[in-house]
């Protein structure tokens, strides 16, 4: 296998290729537009919904738990209920936490005359503790102390910004408003870390979880276009996922696993993107048993599949890092040894040409700052 160099143009016009992010978004339906923004704020076992029509004589707010609910016939929806005369901000109670419920409300302006809300969507949920601050959301927010108060008041002392229902690992935004959260995916029991569109309007997930809505999966799953998990797709992965690639009908993983399916596979596996299945597809780094590999980065072509990262390997458990590729039919390591002098972050292939992002200023014995 060979591998070529591009000029430093080329590199600084495709570093956009490797930053790129595909966002996998549906579009609403045409009949869930309206002529005012209705807001949801979700909590334990009720929503709190606020609007803002100055104009209008009375209101009439409608809830349903079926996202296609057509409100002017709410009565033939799932839960679909109405309350006349309702007043901004308004408390929608007794509902079901980690159920999805969806609210519009139609303004009467005039007799025979109505103005309706967009449809706007909230899923109750115990009462979680956030932090605003994306800095520190590796350690989270923390909850220190409580104490029972007087009368009906309970006081709560620690270190966060935000109070709300829990949301879960994968949320789902209107792409056509601007702060729009929709209910429209499955509660995620964990951290998410990738999306993958299926290209078929439907998503894969990875991360680090162990259910996904009513169904136990184990750090990866399928859901379907509807927002439904798969329930024929579990790959019964043993281990965090850190990177998924995409080529075909064949899904690749790294991370933290031992195996996959009930069958062994050490950091590295094939899943087959329809089924869930893992595939009979074994990589071998020709690294020693007893080494630590940590992979940062994966890419795939026809043919070969690419990985970066960083070994820990005895004797000298010094750091070491790697770029290698594989036989995608044998999953051998091919002769191919490019030896970057530093960190892999990032692998992306465009036009049958493979590029690097990293911490590197050496890559296949050429003076490269940090893109190849």
């Amino acid at each position: 296998m060979t591998y070529r160099f591009l000029d430093a143009v080329w590199q600084v016009t495709l570093i956009g290729i490797l930053f790129a992010s595909l966002s996998a978004c549906s579009d609403s339906s045409l009949k869930n537009r309206g002529d005012f923004e209705l807001n949801a704020s979700a909590l334990s076992q009720e929503v709190q919904l606020n609007w803002n029509v100055p104009e209008a004589t009375y209101f009439n707010l409608y809830v349903s738990s079926d996202k296609d609910c057509d409100f002017s016939d709410y009565g033939s929806c799932s839960d679909g209920a109405m309350v006349a005369n309702a007043t901004s901000p308004y408390r929608v109670k007794s509902l079901e936490n980690k159920k999805a419920y969806y609210f519009r409300v139609e303004a009467v302006l005039q007799e025979a005359v109505s103005s309706w809300s967009f449809v706007t969507g909230a899923r109750p949920n115990v009462i979680g503790f956030g932090d605003a601050n994306w800095a520190r959301l590796w350690t989270g927010a923390k909850l220190r102390t409580g104490v029972a108060g007087t009368h009906e008041n309970v006081f709560l002392g620690g270190q966060f910004t935000q109070v709300g229902a829990e949301a879960g690992g994968l949320l789902a935004f209107d792409k056509s408003r601007v702060s729009a959260q929709l209910p429209d995916v499955p509660f995620v029991d964990g951290h998410v870390v990738g999306i993958k569109p299926d290209n078929a309007g439907g998503l894969y997930i990875y991360g680090d979880f162990l259910a996904v809505g009513e169904l136990k999966r184990s750090y990866i799953a399928h859901i379907l276009p509807g927002g439904q998990v798969d329930p024929n797709w579990d790959a019964k992965v043993s281990g965090e996922i850190k990177k998924l690639v995409i080529l075909g009908d064949t899904i690749y993983i790294s991370g933290y696993f031992e195996s996959v399916g009930g069958q062994r596979r050490s950091r590295l596996a094939g899943l087959n993107a329809v089924t869930g299945q893992v595939l009979p597809w074994i990589a071998t780094t020709g690294f020693p048993v007893e080494a630590v590999m940590d992979i940062n980065a994966i890419a795939a072509t026809e043919g070969h599949v690419y990985f970066g990262g960083t070994l820990w390997a005895p004797p000298s458990r010094e750091t070491q890092h790697f770029l290698l590729a594989l036989d995608l039919k044998s999953g051998k390591l091919l002769d191919w040894h490019p030896n970057p002098n530093g960190y892999v972050r990032k692998l992306a292939v465009y036009n049958n040409t493979l590029f690097v992002l990293g911490e590197f200023t050496d890559i296949g014995g050429r003076t490269r700052n940090g893109l190849a």
